[in-house]
């Protein structure tokens, strides 16, 4: 026991130490491209090969301790070792791209680039994406509306959950509490921002101006908004099942109602990814499985559009340069590559949603398996023909194997390395249309 417990305090040092240095890390690459001084961007540059130094070592400690059999939570120290990677992964594209104008000399050298930025100019030279625009998004594409209709004042909020009571809580989460009341509109969910928790001024008017401006049965709905004070409030229609990461695992959610479900889910982003009647796109950006709610038939409704980008529809392929944002392990790897976000960034992040709907798993979540599991896992049984052995064993007597052939194909293509290989919404929604006709086949049978 004692030894037992002086390894755990070892780990739980270094896994502080690796939180540190990548803090310090991100801190000094901040500085590489903010400063104007040669000497002091070398300098820096120096720094950074120090962190990265360290961040190695850590890594190295990490795996040791990853393969002791007497640790049995791993995934702290799996998370570390992710971070790290990404970390060094950062770093070695610095190192590649770096050009003549970080040197000191100064005689002929080319105006300065951020070396993450000139690799994205050649990944976008080299793609065979049709790009008529790129731009940096703002939000008065979409003109925040007269939503004076929507606003709720804060006193009857308060009246509703008891003075925000901790009985009415039903979720806590990275964006502060949400209670669950009673008033005129029936029962709704009341989401409070803690500003604590990187909920700012944006993500909050985004939210409002998506939700008021969009309406879809796949969209959730938006009873109002109240903005008193220091307090930022989002009021939606309540959605009684939860969110879908809550039943991934429950051997009562069928085959059909998976089906269904993610049926909704891939209108709901068609719909956000096509002209829908404006000249706007809206690219969601955080898609994963906790931002799908399900009514009381289980029906899904896309959730949580702070994030969201929006851009304009009137061009073959729409393409944001953006800051990389999202959930690790569901975020596109072209966009934490290069920070390029487009269409098929949400199509890999749905892809992910769909291999957790079919094995039961959600990313990072290493329950009976070897490693956490994430969208690799599945791609490489997909490819050796070995997926029925992570498939959700309550779901295997019930599949038609025509419905799990096309449901299986499609997320597979989703989740294709180059952003040009997967399909787009539209080809995703007639093949899960697909996949369910096979289905109810086999059941009416």
């Amino acid at each position: 026991m004692g030894a037992g417990r002086k390894l755990q305090g070892e780990i739980d040092r270094v896994l502080k130490k690796v939180q540190e240095s990548v803090d310090v890390f991100d801190s000094i690459w901040s500085k590489v491209y903010e400063t104007e001084n040669a000497n002091q961007k070398e300098k820096f540059e120096a720094d950074l090969k120090k962190e990265i130094k360290k961040l190695k070592r850590f890594r190295d400690q990490i795996n040791t301790w990853i393969h002791f059999s007497e640790i049995k939570d791993k995934q702290a120290l799996m998370d570390a070792c992710k971070i790290i990677e990404q970390e060094m992964e950062r770093f070695r594209i610095f190192e590649e791209t770096k050009t003549i104008s970080f040197s000191k000399e100064g005689v002929g050298q080319q105006p300065k680039t951020d070396p993450a930025k000139s690799e994205t100019r050649d990944w976008l030279n080299n793609t065979d994406d049709l790009v008529d625009a790129i731009f940096n998004p703002s939000e008065d594409l979409i003109g925040l509306q007269d939503v004076a209709y929507l606003n709720i004042p804060l006193r009857k909020l308060v009246m509703e959950t008891n003075n925000f009571s901790k009985e009415y809580v039903i979720a806590k989460g990275g964006f502060g509490l949400v209670y669950k009341a009673q008033s005129e509109h029936g029962t709704i969910a009341v989401k409070m921002l803690d500003p604590r928790f990187g909920q700012g001024e944006r993500e909050f008017m985004m939210e409002i101006a998506m939700l008021s401006a969009y309406t879809h049965k796949n969209l959730v709905s938006l009873v109002g908004f109240c903005n008193e004070g220091d307090k930022k409030i989002l009021v939606y229609k309540y959605e009684s099942n939860g969110s879908l990461d809550q039943h991934l695992h429950r051997k009562d959610l069928t085959w059909i109602q998976r089906l269904r479900i993610c049926l909704d889910v891939a209108q709901g982003l068609k719909y956000l990814h096509d002209d829908i009647g404006t000249q706007h796109r809206i690219l969601h950006r955080d898609m994963k499985s906790a931002n799908i709610l399900l009514d009381e038939n289980f029906r899904a409704k896309i959730s949580d559009f702070g994030l969201s980008k929006i851009a304009l529809a009137n061009v073959p392929c729409t393409i944001l340069i953006s800051e990389v944002c999202g959930t690790p392990g569901y975020c596109d790897p072209e966009y934490y590559k290069h920070g390029i976000l487009t269409q098929k960034s949400d199509v890999y992040s749905f892809g992910v949603v769909m291999f957790e709907v079919l094995c039961g798993k959600l990313v990072g979540v290493s329950k009976h398996l070897d490693e956490p599991f994430s969208a690799e896992l599945p791609q490489r049984h997909y490819e050796k023909g070995t997926l029925d052995k992570i498939i959700d064993s309550n779901l295997r007597n019930q599949m038609s194997s025509a419905s799990l052939n096309i449901f299986s194909a499609i997320a597979h293509q989703c989740l294709k390395c180059r952003g040009r290989d997967r399909p787009r919404m539209n080809v995703v929604v007639k093949e899960l249309e697909k996949a369910l006709v096979y289905q109810q086949v086999l059941f009416l049978e």
